[in-house]
């Protein structure tokens, strides 16, 4: 079985879901997490978490 866990980009509420060992984990990213460019305001989570979740995605409402 697989375990997916959603989180805000909190760093305590990351480090908590993370404890459990997700396989498939979602950042929900909102406005303020974006430039007036468009660009991510902290690209380092892909590469902070990645190693320790692959199934690492974000996601806008």
């Amino acid at each position: 079985m697989q375990l997916g866990l959603k989180a805000s980009t909190d760093e305590d509420q990351i480090a908590d879901r993370l404890q459990y060992h997700p396989d498939v984990f979602e950042f929900h990213l909102t406005a303020d997490d974006f430039t007036d460019t468009g660009g991510c305001t902290s690209p380092r989570w892909s590469r902070t978490y990645k190693p320790r979740c692959p199934g690492l995605c974000c996601i806008t409402p």
